[in-house]
């Protein structure tokens, strides 16, 4: 987003590039599409290396050249990696306030609806938990973990029925 910034400071149209597991900014001319790393120094990168490293994902990889990434997709990225820096320092309370950020964007995104639930529930807020569990299992009626679910449910219910 800051390199974006810049180039448009500059007259360069910049746009994120949505890669399998990295996200690169690209400048698409008439000519050809020019990459930039920004994780790695503002290194250029071209599009045989992408495809060399997206392996499996490749025709992913191909279809996001193709195109610059649309701005809520690279807010739903940096989300994601700020939930995850967040998961993994064990800071819950910012997981929630950038998590509910995430569910601003989709509403019915199932997986953000059962991680919101899961972090209310770390933090104690058992309605809020309830309220997103039961929006993600209306929104996934075949989800895998309906069954350990709708087990914690019941118990939160029971919970809240019987303090």
């Amino acid at each position: 987003v800051l390199y974006q910034a810049v180039g448009e400071r500059l007259g360069w149209p910049l746009a994120g590039v949505n890669l399998p597991g990295h996200f690169l900014v690209g400048y698409w001319s008439a000519e050809r599409l020019w990459l930039v790393d920004p994780f790695h120094g503002g290194a250029a990168v071209d599009v045989a290396r992408c495809l060399e490293l997206a392996g499996a994902a490749r025709a992913d990889t191909a279809y996001a050249l193709e195109r610059p990434a649309p701005p809520h997709l690279v807010v739903r990225r940096m989300l994601m990696n700020l939930e995850g820096s967040f998961l993994r320092r064990g800071d819950i309370a910012s997981l929630r306030n950038v998590a509910q950020k995430a569910l601003l964007l989709d509403p019915t995104a199932a997986e953000q609806l059962r991680r919101l639930g899961q972090v209310h529930h770390r933090l104690g807020d058992r309605q809020q938990a309830l309220a997103c569990w039961h929006s993600y299992l209306a929104t996934e009626p075949d989800a895998p973990d309906r069954s350990l679910l709708e087990a914690e449910i019941v118990r939160l219910e029971t919970e809240l029925d019987n303090p």
